[in-house]
C-alpha cells in the first residue's frame, strides 16, 4: 500500500504482489481505488484500518460497477460458478509457495493456550506436539483417517471444532477467575464464551448466503443518451426525444465528453442504456462506452469525412435503427419477466414493443 502525502483526502494505491483474479483489481494488481472515495471510506478519520478492511469487504464481495476488468465483472455475474472455479485456480497457481516446516520455529509462539491447524501434509512432518500448542487439529486427505476429534474432513467442520475449543478455554478461565476471588474478570471471561457461537452462527449465515444463488431483480429502466457536438443543431435532438419520449424512461442529452464520460461511469446513469455520439467522436469514445456493462446499443451518428460503415448519417435512418433495438430489448425484458412470473410487467414490456412497431412504420 502506497500512501499519497494528502491521505486520507486523496485514496493511497492499494496493489496485490501476486496476480489476483478479481473484477476490482487490474492485471498488474492494482486495487480500484474509486471504490473507497465512492463509499464514502476517505474522511478526515479515515486510518489505515478503513481502508484494509474495505479492501477486504470488496474481495469478498465485488463491486461491479468499478470493474477494472469488464471481462471478470461480466463473469462474475453472469457464470459466478465458472468465475469461482477460475479464481481458484489462479490462486492455486500464483499463490507464494508455503513455508517450510524447517524454518518454522515453534519457540517463538506466545506463552498462551494454542491451538494449531494444520494440513495433513504439514502434519506429517511433525515429529512431536510443540509445547506452547495444547492440541493439533489437522484437515485431513485421506477420508478414511478422519475421527472429528483430531482429523477432519472440511475446514467448516475445523472452524466448528475451534469455536468449541475457544468456549472451553474461556470458561475454564471464567472458573479459575471465579475461584480466585475476581469476580469482574470472571464475568468478563463468561460473556467472551457466550460470544462465540453467536459469532460462529453469523459466520455460518455469511457462507450460506454466499452459496445461495440470488435472484437479482431485472431491470427495466431504459435512458435514451445523446452525446453531441458543441455545433450540433438541436432540431434532431428534440424530434428524437418528442418521438421516443412515451417508451423510454428518460432522454438524457450532453454537449460535453467529460460530462457524459463522468455521468455515466460514475453511474449517475441507471438502468439500461442506448447511446447515440455526434460522428465527430472518435471510434475510441464508441469503444470504451461499449465496454460499461449497462449500455446496450452504441450509435455514430453525424457527417462523417472518413468512410465508416458504422457510423449513420441520415434521419430516418438513425431513427428506424433506434426503434429496432428499443423493440429487440423491450421483447427481451418481457421474455425474461415472464419467466420470472411477473405478467404486469411482461406485460407493460412488450407493449412497449408494440408501440415502437407503429413508429417503426413511419419510417
Amino acid at each position: 500500500m502506497t500512501l499519497p502525502l494528502r491521505f486520507p483526502l486523496d485514496p493511497p494505491e492499494v496493489r496485490f504482489l501476486t496476480p489476483i483474479y478479481h473484477p476490482n483489481v487490474s492485471m498488474d494488481g492494482k486495487f480500484c481505488s474509486a471504490i473507497l472515495e465512492k463509499h464514502g471510506i476517505l474522511e478526515y478519520t479515515t486510518t489505515l484500518v478503513h481502508v484494509i478492511k474495505s479492501v477486504v469487504r470488496h474481495i469478498d464481495k465485488p463491486d461491479i460497477l468499478f470493474a477494472a476488468s469488464i471481462q471478470l465483472a461480466r463473469e462474475y455475474m453472469d457464470h459466478s460458478s465458472e468465475f469461482d472455479r477460475k479464481a481458484l485456480e489462479y490462486v492455486k497457481k500464483h499463490a507464494l509457495p508455503r513455508i517450510p516446516i524447517d524454518v518454522f520455529n515453534f519457540g517463538e509462539l506466545p506463552k498462551k493456550t494454542t491451538f494449531l491447524f494444520v494440513s495433513s501434509e504439514f502434519a506429517a512432518t511433525m515429529k512431536n506436539k510443540p509445547e506452547q500448542v495444547e492440541t493439533v487439529f489437522i484437515l485431513e486427505d485421506d477420508k478414511n483417517k478422519v475421527d472429528h476429534r483430531e482429523r477432519f474432513a472440511t475446514d467448516e467442520d475445523i472452524i466448528c471444532q475451534l469455536a468449541d475449543e475457544i468456549y472451553r478455554c474461556y470458561e475454564k478461565e471464567a472458573r479459575e477467575y471465579s475461584q480466585s476471588g475476581d469476580p469482574s474478570r470472571a464475568k468478563i471471561k463468561e460473556e467472551q464464551a457466550n460470544r462465540i457461537h453467536i459469532e460462529l452462527k453469523k459466520i455460518h449465515q455469511r457462507l450460506c448466503a454466499r452459496n445461495i444463488t440470488i435472484d437479482t431483480p431485472i431491470c427495466t429502466i431504459t435512458t435514451l443518451v445523446w452525446l453531441k457536438s458543441k455545433l450540433q443543431d438541436d432540431i434532431e435532438v428534440e424530434k428524437v426525444k418528442n418521438l421516443f419520449s412515451k417508451v423510454v424512461s428518460s432522454f438524457l442529452v450532453f454537449d460535453s465528453l467529460g460530462d457524459c464520460r463522468k455521468d455515466l461511469l460514475g453511474h449517475e446513469v441507471i438502468g439500461n442504456i442506448f447511446l447515440i455520439i455526434d460522428a465527430e467522436y472518435g471510434s475510441s469514445v464508441v469503444v470504451d462506452f461499449q465496454q460499461l456493462p449497462n449500455v446496450k446499443v452504441v450509435g455514430r451518428y453525424g457527417q462523417s469525412s472518413l468512410e465508416n460503415e458504422t457510423v449513420i448519417d441520415n434521419y430516418d435512418d438513425l431513427c428506424s435503427r433506434l426503434t429496432h433495438d428499443l423493440i429487440a430489448h423491450y421483447n427481451r425484458l418481457g421474455t425474461n419477466c415472464s419467466n420470472k412470473h411477473d405478467a404486469k410487467t411482461a406485460k407493460d414490456m412488450f407493449m412497449k414493443a408494440h408501440k415502437l412497431c407503429t413508429i417503426d412504420s413511419e419510417f
